[in-house]
């Protein structure tokens, strides 16, 4: 039960995300948008999008900008609970998320874990608490190793850092999770749809009974989370871009989905309209998360266009031209935001290699690299292969399909496989290393971005007989929401990604706190990992956004000069604490040469692990399994504290 009771502090950042999360919803219905969960998306699209060009073009500190979008989120919020939503899309986002509830409950409970929380996402939101704007020339953001990331998951974690008053590190792993129980009601809203596209003029005598209701909304929990296969805890319960990205992909996706299938004489010109223009919205947000994703809002595009051929085929009065009205608000931010980050954050993100460095030999090795994977994940992969499948019937015989099913297939194959070409493409052009192009470096971690739309897809063709007998439908409700209630509980330890044997996290936050207090006023601070280069960052970079960010309440707050040192004599590495580490090509070689002495001889130094190196490196012996701070005293070295390391197994 440990497990599931989050701290006073957590519940406090909980709570102003959720307050976060009803004036995203509130924006959201003042742009167009009448369902909750696209709602949430759209609204923080259109916040990020003034923000960026609040701060980006009129120098508007973002907690003044965020304070006035709150108040228009506030007016928009009041509109929606005097009824701007029709009343079956609240109760569906009801059952939604009280079926999510022990979910979301956990996730709130997750202390940051992953190393990627460490080296850039966290020390972006860190940066903007601290500063209150963007990176600038001036005040560079050396703590993230990808200060030029968007910094659009930050603003969420910003914006509940200012509602409860301290570094809410937890805002983005529940605001993750938010997204998701989001998507789950979109595709349980789509299960509905293909319901009533089945049972068509009936559909008034026979509508969805209440228990019908609670299937569907079970069986899109249970899709969108626990049971699919694209659900990875460790990127979807962290701070992490992709987790987002995917959800936000599946939302869009379920939105144009909806756009397809409504008969315009039916929702009218205005209703569809203002669908797609938060649709819109909702892919602002999407390329505010990462620096790659304006190519995945460039392949999602394109499968929304994709969908309206076999529709015109049919006849049916569908406009393409719609869906321009997607463009607009995602280009004006990537636009922005490209032209800031290379104006005032140059080099904080990835490039393109000049021609002649294309990693060409290291394609075969990459390609059979990328057909193991998709071996190994067969349920993603094979979801893909079955919704391929059904796009070449659809293409063949388009009538056999409704035009949910038909546009859901054509978006998740182009999505699909279209992601898979672009990252061959990456791959090749992108400033990996050798290694890294060759292994197709987090191939998996990248295709699970497509995820969602793959399974909105799939949710279509779930047989729609099943909801005429009403024995099935009572089987489903029951057993569908006792398993989405129950299954996070039984797989906590998995959901769970802060625990020991996932993660050496809880134990270098608590190190950190111990080694800020044992060293008040200290000018600079070495941190070595002498062992292994390849575990420095992970085991290193959150030690120093601890002690740089994590643990530092103002900007007025000093701190020491860090540097991180590794490897085994004499091949020292070494960071200095105003130089940005590449989390991709690892400790920078430039810094080899370094004055180890000099760096070895700060006040304070701290070993992860004792052992032969360390010893050598502090001149006195450092027993392995523990780690070690030591500080130098006229002339001395004295060993001020020990850690013994937990047995991570």
């Amino acid at each position: 039960m440990s497990l599931f009771v989050p701290s006073l502090t957590q519940l406090a950042v909980a709570a102003a995300t959720l307050a976060v999360a009803a004036v995203c919803v509130g924006l959201g219905q003042l742009v167009g948008a009448r369902r909750p969960s696209i709602a949430l998306v759209a609204g923080w699209g259109v916040g990020g999008l003034a923000i960026v060009v609040a701060n980006t073009i009129a120098s508007v500190p973002i907690p003044l900008a965020m304070a006035v979008i709150g108040v228009v989120g506030l007016v928009g919020l009041v509109l929606v609970i005097q009824g701007a939503f029709d009343e079956e899309s609240w109760e569906s986002a009801g059952r939604t998320l009280l079926l999510s509830l022990p979910f979301l409950w956990i996730a709130a409970s997750i202390t940051p874990a992953g190393y990627d929380d460490y080296s850039h996402w966290l020390p972006n939101l860190g940066y903007l608490y601290l500063h209150g704007h963007f990176p600038t020339l001036a005040e560079p953001n050396a703590v993230s190793v990808r200060p030029g990331y968007p910094y659009g998951l930050a603003l969420i974690g910003l914006a509940a850092s200012l509602l409860a008053q301290r570094l809410a590190e937890g805002a983005g792993i529940l605001w993750n999770a938010l997204l998701l129980v989001a998507f789950a009601n979109l595709c349980g809203d789509v299960i509905a749809t293909q319901v009533r596209l089945r049972r068509g003029s009936d559909y008034l005598r026979n509508p969805l009974t209440s228990t019908d209701a609670w299937a569907i909304a079970a069986l899109g929990v249970l899709a969108a989370i626990m049971l699919s296969p694209s659900f990875v805890p460790r990127l979807f319960l962290s701070n992490y871009g992709d987790g987002p990205v995917a959800s936000v992909i599946g939302v869009v996706t379920g939105a144009v989905m909806l756009w397809v299938s409504t008969e315009p004489k039916a929702s009218g010109f205005e209703g569809r309209l203002l669908l797609v223009a938060a649709a819109g919205l909702c892919c602002a947000a999407l390329v505010d998360i990462r620096q790659d994703s304006l190519p995945m809002f460039t392949l999602l595009f394109v499968a929304a266009v994709a969908t309206t051929p076999l529709e015109r085929q049919l006849d049916r009065q569908i406009r393409p031209g719609m869906l321009l009205l997607l463009l607009p608000a995602p280009l004006l931010v990537a636009l922005i935001w490209r032209e800031y980050q290379v104006t005032e954050i140059p080099g904080g993100a990835f490039s393109v290699l000049p021609f002649g460095a294309w990693h060409w030999g290291e394609m075969p090795s990459a390609l059979w690299r990328m057909l193991l994977v998709a071996i190994s994940k067969a349920g993603h992969f094979g979801l893909l292969l079955i919704v391929l499948g059904g796009t070449l019937m659809a293409v063949d015989a388009p009538e056999l399909f409704t035009p949910l099913q038909r546009s859901g297939l054509v978006m998740a194959t182009v999505l699909g496989l279209g992601n898979t070409l672009t990252l061959v493409v990456l791959y090749l052009v992108a400033d990996y290393s050798l290694q890294q192009a060759a292994t197709a470096n987090e191939f998996w971690r990248y295709s699970v971005q497509v995820g969602p739309a793959v399974v909105i897809a799939g949710v279509t063709l779930i047989p729609t007989r099943i909801w005429d007998w009403p024995r099935t439908s009572r089987l489903i409700a029951s057993i569908g929401a006792a398993l989405a209630v129950l299954l996070p509980l039984v797989f906590i330890g998995s959901l769970r990604v802060d625990l020991p044997r996932q993660s050496h996290a809880v134990y270098l936050r608590g190190a950190a706190a111990d080694i800020a207090a044992l060293t008040q006023g200290a000018p600079s601070i070495t941190l070595v990992e002498p062992d292994d280069p390849e575990l420095a960052l992970g085991n290193l970079l959150p030690v120093r956004y601890m002690l740089l960010v994590g643990l530092r309440p103002t900007l007025a707050t000093p701190v020491p000069k860090i540097d991180l040192v590794s490897g085994v004599p004499p091949t020292h590495v070494l960071i200095d604490g105003s130089t940005p580490v590449d989390a991709d090509q690892g400790l920078l070689p430039e810094h080899k040469q370094a004055d180890m002495a000099t760096v070895l001889g700060a006040p304070f130094v701290w070993f992860y692990d004792g052992g032969k190196a360390a010893s050598e490196l502090a001149g006195i012996t450092l027993a392995p399994g523990a780690s070690y701070l030591l500080a130098h005293r006229d002339g001395k070295t004295e060993l001020v504290k020990t850690w013994p390391l937990p047995d991570w197994k």
